[in-house]
Parts: structure tokens; C-alpha cells; sequence
């Protein structure tokens, strides 16, 4: 198998966006920045997406830029550092001891919250 069809076959995460008011689809990569693909149907989307796919990468490997690995073959601690203002903080801590928690898994129910990790919690509880 060639380079190029190497990367293209590995778990990177593919997007496909519909666009409601042309009828058209938008595909992109999301660890490959800029790198995009339309198409009238989901298929064509796809197969621009990988010729983009097949150019980001000639592009980058061509400057001696080193193609991302796929997010979902990534280690991830668990573990961030995050800044944030003292304002944000201070709010963060009051609304942590009224919910009866500490601020570190109250931050984690809101991510959960806001990235629909809790529907996917709820659906796997009852189903």
C-alpha cells in the first residue's frame, strides 16, 4: 500500500456536514486543518475529502511537516491544565457548593453537559 493510501485508510475523524439551504454536503478532517471536501451527495463529499486528504498531506510531508496521528489513537491522561479568570473561578466554586460538589467534577458535569456526554450516558443506563 502507498504512503498516501496508508494515512488516507487510518481512523482519522471525518466530519460530514449537510448544508440545508443548498442541499450539498461538507466533509473535512479534523486533525488536517483547512482540509475540506464538497459534494452534491454524502459519497461525492467523501471522495473530494479524500483527493483534499491525499494534497494536505503531499503538501505537509513536502515541508517537512509531520502528518497529526488520529485523535482516536491518541493517549490522553485524563489529566489538563486550564486557565481561567478569577471571576470564572469564584463563580465555578459557588455554584460547585450549592450543587454539593467539588469544582473539578463540577467542571466535568458541565463538559459532559455541553459536549452531550450525559444524553450518551443516559442512553447506555437505559438501554
Amino acid at each position: 500500500m502507498a504512503v498516501l493510501e496508508e494515512y488516507i485508510a487510518r481512523p482519522y475523524a471525518r466530519i460530514l456536514t449537510p448544508d440545508r439551504e443548498t442541499g450539498t454536503y461538507t466533509a473535512e478532517v479534523l486533525e488536517f486543518p483547512g482540509c475540506f471536501g464538497q459534494g452534491d451527495t454524502p459519497d461525492e463529499a467523501i471522495r473530494d475529502l479524500e483527493a483534499s486528504m491525499e494534497a494536505w498531506i503531499e503538501a505537509t510531508l513536502a515541508a517537512g511537516g509531520a502528518v497529526p496521528e488520529p485523535l482516536e489513537t491518541r493517549n490522553f491522561s485524563g489529566h489538563i491544565s486550564l486557565r481561567l479568570p478569577k471571576s470564572y473561578h469564584q463563580q465555578i466554586a459557588l455554584l460547585a457548593e450549592v450543587d454539593g460538589v467539588s469544582i473539578n467534577q463540577w467542571i466535568v458535569n458541565a463538559i459532559a453537559e455541553r459536549t452531550g456526554m450525559t444524553k450518551a450516558i443516559d442512553l447506555a443506563r437505559s438501554g
